[in-house]
């Protein structure tokens, strides 16, 4: 039997969506939206090599839908999604939050910022992951935070503590050594109002090609943390979605939940 071991990337899975989460005898992915009556809960579950069998379920508490199938690479894996129903219309791709931080990506290049990279998670900045993180040619941080939807915007509230603080509250305080200097958030257009936001945070709208400044971030403090410890994180992490297709943390955390 042929010995099958593909494995969707990081980029893949963000493009359509889908949260990878640890699961006995194989990989289970997951859409983020959370399950009602109305909306379902997406699974799709990688089994263990050497036969890889995609199962995707719709759960809506009426019904379960059930496609199995051998994966070889990502067309196989994209041709599959297509089937059942999964694959994004190309409508709603610059409503990704891979499209959008791409976007974001690409401006803070053109301003000449770097290191830009994105999902990564940076001490001693809080232990948040940044969606987008960059740095000027002054040595400032740029984070920005991708939304595209209403509920996670209205969640980011109450996002989890750092050393006891919430996210937010530690923001307004600016505390030098663990906020980046700039922080905005990125959203499709009209998502969020200027007016919703903290004082402290940028706007930006994203759509097709163009990302749009609707309100400039207020610089939080001048300290100017670590370049250098960023770029050697920056170019492991690099190193490591390039040849893993995915962060070394990940990559040891699937091994666990197939071995």
């Amino acid at each position: 039997m042929e010995s099958i071991s593909y494995q969707p990337s990081s980029d893949l899975l963000a493009q359509y969506g889908l949260l990878p989460t640890g699961a006995v005898g194989g990989l289970l992915y997951r859409n983020g939206e959370k399950a009602t009556k109305k909306v379902p809960l997406r699974t799709l579950s990688l089994a263990r090599p050497p036969e890889i069998h995609l199962t995707l379920s719709l759960y809506d508490h009426t019904f379960c839908q059930v496609f199995r199938g051998v994966v070889r690479d990502e067309a196989e894996f994209i041709r599959v999604l297509q089937q059942v129903g999964w694959a994004r219309p190309e409508s709603a791709a610059a409503f990704t939050t891979r499209c959008l931080q791409l976007l974001v990506g690409k401006s803070q290049v053109l301003k000449g910022h770097a290191p830009v990279c994105e999902n990564i998670s940076y001490l001693p900045l809080s232990t948040f992951e940044a969606d987008v993180l960059s740095v000027s040619s002054a040595g400032l941080y740029w984070e920005f935070e991708v939304k595209i939807s209403r509920a996670d915007f209205l969640a980011d509230k109450k996002k989890g503590l750092h050393w006891g603080i919430p996210k937010q509250k530690l923001y307004e305080a600016a505390a030098a050594t663990t906020t980046p200097n700039y922080f905005a958030y990125v959203c499709p257009p009209d998502l969020i109002q200027a007016a919703e936001l903290p004082d402290y945070a940028g706007l930006y709208y994203g759509s097709g090609d163009q990302l749009t400044e609707i309100k400039r971030p207020i610089r939080l403090h001048n300290h100017r943390h670590d370049l250098a410890t960023l770029r050697d994180k920056i170019n492991r992490l690099t190193a490591e979605r390039k040849f893993l297709g995915c962060s070394l943390l990940t990559h040891k955390n699937r091994q666990l939940a197939t071995s």
